[in-house]
């Protein structure tokens, strides 16, 4: 199997900067505020330029010689300036909606998302989405069902990252960028990185709440990876995305991108008094609630 070179997104998208503690949740810790894209300046920009390419789409339906042309000020002109016209064009020219779990939108044989699987209750977010990303990076990469190759979210969150005998339970936060740079370390060294079938996810709290009897559990049930056709034979790398945009076309490229999102305690009551409302932000006193880290692999443009 020839190897292939596949990338995962670390998109950070949250929806405002967040304090440095650790809030109730997932397990995921704060990440700094450079990696840090707002809500309401992203969205907001967003829209803009999503209005400005729905017109541009209907010039371009009506004159398309006019819309795209040579001149200086077309989106079809050479380059200049800061790469916006680029931004808009691409945007102009996406599909409205994508929807990575479906060959007929990635234009591959299968669907490049696996199935779900379940953290339980413990603080393995950041372990599961960038497991999931790989997983998808690997079948856009291959163009092999993504269930094929199944890695162990067991073996990144417990077994991979111990470090000066020091080992993670159940309750350790843990960042994405941590998890992915793990993640990618692995996949460089052979028999490293296991699949599922070898380091089997386990939920019981028993076990996972303790640091011995974790340690158990990262002996691998396979002499090998349990991966006959070589699909680990390749390497992972890890593009911080700066945009909303860059995230739409990473998933079109890769099949997904991890996210880590924001919750401030003012989010449910909104919906609550606004079922149908887009959430503008936090308000001035809200504090965060929850973090959390997930794999998009969807997107819409309304």
């Amino acid at each position: 199997m020839e190897a292939f070179r596949a990338v995962t997104g670390l998109l950070l998208l949250l929806l405002a900067p967040c304090v440095l503690r650790l809030a109730e949740g997932q397990g995921l810790p704060p990440l700094d505020a450079t990696d840090i894209v707002g809500s309401s300046s992203a969205s907001g920009s967003l829209r803009v330029l999503y209005g400005k390419s729905k017109a541009w789409r209907r010039a371009f339906s009506q004159k398309p010689a006019v819309a795209c042309s040579t001149d200086t000020g077309s989106l079809c002109a050479p380059l200049d300036g800061d790469g916006l016209d680029l931004t808009l064009l691409e945007l102009a020219t996406s599909p409205a909606h994508y929807d990575a779990r479906l060959a007929n939108s990635t234009g591959t044989r299968y669907g490049v998302v696996s199935a779900v699987r379940d953290q339980g209750s413990c603080y393995t977010c950041a372990a599961f989405a960038s497991i999931a990303a790989a997983e998808s990076a690997i079948a856009s990469a291959l163009d092999i069902d993504p269930n094929a190759v199944q890695l162990s979210d067991h073996g990144l969150a417990y077994c991979l990252n111990r470090k000066d005998g020091f080992q993670r339970t159940c309750r350790t936060p843990w960042g994405l960028r941590e998890a992915q740079s793990t993640l990618t370390a692995a996949l460089k060294t052979p028999r490293t990185i296991t699949t599922a079938n070898c380091t089997p996810n386990v939920l019981s709290p028993t076990i996972t709440s303790s640091a011995a009897a974790l340690q158990g559990t990262c002996r691998s049930t396979c002499s090998q990876t349990d991966d006959p056709n070589g699909y680990l034979n390749g390497q992972l790398d890890i593009a911080i995305l700066g945009s909303v945009w860059e995230m739409q076309q990473h998933i079109l490229a890769h099949g997904a991108a991890v996210t880590s999102l924001t919750l401030y305690d003012d989010f449910k009551p909104y919906f609550a008094a606004n079922p149908k409302g887009i959430y503008p932000g936090p308000t001035k006193n809200a504090q965060p609630a929850q973090y959390h880290a997930v794999s998009g692999d969807t997107h819409y443009l309304a």
